[in-house]
């Protein structure tokens, strides 16, 4: 068995390979993470992030080291996270990607009796950058007066009305900490001076794809052109950059997903599995 203990800042280099940029970045500053490591003779294996809230725990992040997996580590920080959760009478909650059911982690959940395991109606989708590259013959333009910007040329009072309105609208932002945003990528649509569509791009997980990490529109048409425009770019990059990721993640975004990506393909899907007192 793995030794399990808090994580503190004096433990943090000998797990920084197991976090990932974000990881460490919340452990860091999020005072309602609370981080769980496992050592086999203190070195480091395993690695479980959870975020506390009042009536809820939710296991945000959880890893083992290549050379320790198939040693029953993670079952043991899962266990550990659910003791947790009896002990102080709280639901604990666990949301995964996944690109089927007969993948390692949907099944390393589907195992665990006490779990409840269902879609939590996230679902990413794959596109052809070559077919958005034609998105605007397919569609309206959108009309005189709208011009599209790099996202980080937008000067800093536009930045700020941007981060506002997102905020008041409850979705998550742009991340300025996070180094993987493709700046060529990560494009504004102004229409009338005013910012009305964005579409920020990531690394993705494979050499030949990237990621739309966030999307913000008011004007259907404005986005189209970030799409077709990025798209253009994408393949102009010195990488092979030839699909775009994108996830669906409530009602909106698949009918954006089912309006201007009509040839994606659904790759995988999000799921919750939760333990309920």
């Amino acid at each position: 068995m793995a030794e399990l203990f808090e994580i503190t800042e004096k433990d943090l280099e000998n797990f920084r390979p197991l976090l990932t940029e974000r990881t460490e970045r919340e452990f860091m500053t999020d005072p309602d993470i609370l981080a769980v490591g496992a050592a086999d003779r203190r070195e480091a294996c395993g690695a479980m992030l959870i975020r506390v809230s009042e009536d809820f725990l939710s296991l945000s992040y959880l890893v083992v080291a290549d050379a320790y997996r198939r040693r029953g580590i993670a079952t043991e920080l899962l266990a550990l996270a659910k003791e947790m959760a009896y002990k102080n009478e709280k639901v604990l909650i666990a949301t995964f990607y996944s690109e089927g059911e007969e993948t390692a982690i949907y099944r390393f959940f589907q195992s665990d009796m006490e779990l409840s395991l269902e879609p939590s109606g996230g679902e990413v989708y794959r596109a052809s950058l070559q077919d958005l590259t034609t998105l605007g013959d397919r569609l309206p333009k959108s009309g005189k007066g709208t011009s599209i910007t790099r996202f980080d040329s937008l000067p800093e009072e536009e930045k700020e009305k941007f981060f506002a309105v997102c905020e008041e609208e409850g979705v998550r932002y742009f991340d300025p900490w996070c180094t993987d945003y493709l700046s060529p990528l990560c494009l504004a649509a102004k229409t009338e001076d005013k910012v009305s569509a964005v579409l920020l791009t990531r690394k993705g997980n494979a050499e030949d794809e990237v990621f739309l990490d966030y999307v913000y529109s008011k004007d259907t048409l404005a986005l189209a052109e970030l799409l077709r425009k990025a798209a253009g770019v994408a393949l102009s990059l010195p990488e092979k950059v030839r699909y775009l990721r994108v996830a669906s993640v409530n009602e909106e975004s698949q009918k954006l997903i089912t309006s201007l990506l009509p040839s994606a393909v659904r790759v995988g899907a999000y799921y919750s599995a939760e333990l309920d007192m």
